[in-house]
């Protein structure tokens, strides 16, 4: 079956690609840069953003690299010259403008060149507002300078939860809101079942309660015997003043920390000292970075990060590091030390001071407990750059296999999976999923709304999803070496049908479809493949193949949950049409709060109120109640 071409097909088109520009051009455009700070920005045939710099004298810097004999030995010079085609320019006011301008291009461009911290999401911290009559134990990644008391890094989010759980048993500190707080009529369930100490009905005093959450600042701060010593001479007080209740509570608490500490097994640094330790490894191209967090003399978190095929100077990849690292807002530690010297030192420190609000220093030590810790994070980042040059290495020979065992033309290092999910044709969507090397990129997830198919017609959806997809292939500047489709071999022909239209070459394209009938209690894999009658039977064939099952269930997975979310909203918002007193104003503004009926509660309605005229809560417990 083959979709309207009226409705489906468009205008083949040619991308006409920049022509290089002269070298002599380029040069003039270098020697004529002003001799300011601010930001450079290499670009190449394609006007692609490939390298990004900042400069003190932009004119200085930029001409280091085109010089007849070039000031700039390093291994990156060699590779990314010869491509440069086109050099842009910022101008800032200092060098640290340029600095932070830096960093935001980064992210923004992706440059090929650069170090791009990929994972920079900030950790989990604890954060207690001291300035609360009953503060809260609360997790968070955002670290202000809000005059509260902040706790971590905490790499694993399991562990941080691990720790607010166990501090609230032994401390009972409150959960609740402060709009909870000051309107509860009774106690809550933590109360009852002794994880709360109450404050809301002020069953604990303000003083006991100041007590409780001191005793949590010295557990997090690590200082343990403190505050084994501070409990035990309350214990003794409440004991000498017959309150021997208080006294048991004290205790367990005192108990319940011993067991915990004894259970903690973790390297300790200078008592009391917060600091990172970045060790920066590489061998050959390949480079590893690794982030240990000491806070309060104690290991917190550990962080690695994999650079591979980077030909930057070992200076310049912990600068760059560092400056994409706490770019966000992260907790900048008192001092960090880290295993390479780099070029802009002064600078950096300028700007990690500026932002903490204080001095921070940054050192290569020498010496003493401080090296040996550097030492440990370069002995992990070595460790996990061996490891995943082995993973790499791995996914290598499967996307061989696949290659080989699916006649394929390329090795399907960045594969593409469509899928389609629908009820009778309506409220059709599409979902596009993307592997890169063997893992997920979820920047390449895409989602589609079927805008010209109303018919269950499965052919015709597809089509037009993998056209809207792939009229923009040259635009989005990266090209999928395969592209998997959820289907059998009439999906095939329509995926091959669209490559035909638009004239894209150089792209395999092949389907996935699950055998419906069971061979020994087992659905068969088949993949078809372009110009083969029969499909290949992959199940079984081992781990190789479980990378094309695994992306087809992960596209289906996503067009099911976008699938689900468009019917919900189409199911509530045909509710609202029979409603008087609900038109297309109110309707849109309940729609952006609410995506199903099942999401009405009694929270968000008391948050509903007020946004219109109208009480749309009343109308949403109407809604509820049809």
């Amino acid at each position: 079956m083959r979709p309207n071409s009226k409705k489906t097909i468009s205008k083949k088109r040619t991308v006409k690609k920049e022509s290089p520009a002269p070298k002599t051009h380029l040069l003039q455009k270098v020697n004529n840069l002003p001799k300011l700070p601010g930001v450079y920005l290499m670009k190449n045939t394609a006007g692609n953003v490939i390298y990004i710099g900042k400069a003190a004298s932009l004119r200085k810097r930029v001409k280091s690299y085109f010089a007849a004999a070039p000031r700039d030995s390093r291994t990156l010079s060699r590779f990314l010259v010869p491509k440069v085609r086109d050099v842009d320019f910022i101008v800032t006011n200092s060098e640290k403008e340029a600095l932070i301008l830096e960093n935001t291009l980064i992210k923004k461009h992706k440059p090929k060149y650069n170090i791009n911290l990929k994972d920079d999401k900030t950790y989990y911290s604890l954060k207690v507002n001291i300035r609360h009559k009953y503060p809260r134990l609360l997790l968070t990644r955002s670290v202000k300078h809000d005059k509260s008391l902040y706790f971590g890094p905490y790499s694993s989010s399991a562990a941080v939860r691990d720790t607010i759980t166990l501090l609230r048993g032994i401390f009972k500190l409150r959960t609740c809101s402060d709009s909870q707080l000051k309107n509860r009529a009774r106690a809550c369930l933590n109360y009852q079942i002794n994880q709360c100490s109450a404050p809301c009905m002020r069953y604990i005093s303000a003083d006991e309660y100041k007590s409780a959450v001191d005793s949590v600042v010295l557990f997090l701060n690590g200082d343990t015997a403190s505050l084994i010593r501070n409990l035990t001479k309350r214990m003794k007080e409440f004991s000498d003043t017959m309150d021997f209740e208080a006294a048991a509570r004290i205790r367990d608490q005192i108990k319940a920390i011993k067991v915990t500490v004894e259970k903690q097994r973790v390297v300790t640094h200078k008592k009391g000292q917060n600091n990172d330790i970045i060790g920066a490894y590489k061998e050959d191209d390949d480079i590893s970075v690794t982030v240990i967090n000491v806070r309060g003399g104690s290991i917190m978190g550990l962080k690695n990060h994999v650079f591979l095929i980077n030909r930057l100077s070992m200076s310049e990849v912990v600068s760059s590091f560092i400056k994409q690292y706490y770019h966000k807002e992260r907790e900048i530690p008192r001092e960090v030390l880290i295993s390479n010297d780099i070029d802009d030192l002064q600078l950096i420190v300028g700007w990690l001071s500026e932002r903490r609000g204080n001095g921070v220093g940054i050192r290569v030590p020498s010496k003493g407990q401080s090296k040996r810790i550097v030492e440990m994070a370069l002995e992990n980042a070595k460790q996990s750059l061996l490891n995943k040059r082995k993973l790499k290495d791995d996914i290598n020979n499967k996307l061989q296999l696949v290659k080989e065992k699916l006649h394929l033309k390329n090795v399907p290092r960045i594969i593409e999976c469509y899928d389609i999910s629908n009820i009778s044709g309506k409220l059709a969507v599409g979902s596009k999923v993307v592997l890169k090397d063997g893992a997920f990129d979820k920047g390449g997830y895409r989602r589609y709304r079927i805008k010209i198919k109303t018919e269950a017609d499965d052919y015709g959806m597809m089509y037009e999803v993998l056209q809207r997809r792939l009229v923009r292939i040259e635009a989005d500047g990266e090209r999928p070496d395969l592209l998997l489709i959820d289907g059998g071999k009439g999906h095939l022909g329509v995926a091959r049908r669209v490559l035909a239209d638009l004239d894209i070459k150089g792209v395999d394209v092949v389907s996935l479809a699950k055998e419906r009938r069971q061979r020994n209690g087992v659905k068969e894999e088949r993949v078809y493949i372009p110009n083969q009658k029969n499909p290949i039977v992959i199940s079984g064939l081992g781990a190789a193949f479980n990378i094309l099952i695994t992306l087809r269930d992960e596209a289906h997975r996503f067009a099911i949950t976008y699938h689900k979310k468009v019917r919900g909203k189409s199911a509530i918002a045909s509710i609202f049409d029979s409603i008087k007193g609900i038109g297309p104003k109110k309707k849109g503004l309940i729609l952006a709060h609410i995506n199903s009926l099942t999401e009405i509660t009694k929270e968000n309605l008391e948050q509903l109120k007020g946004l219109t005229n109208g009480d749309i809560a009343n109308i949403l417990e109407e809604v509820k109640g049809k």
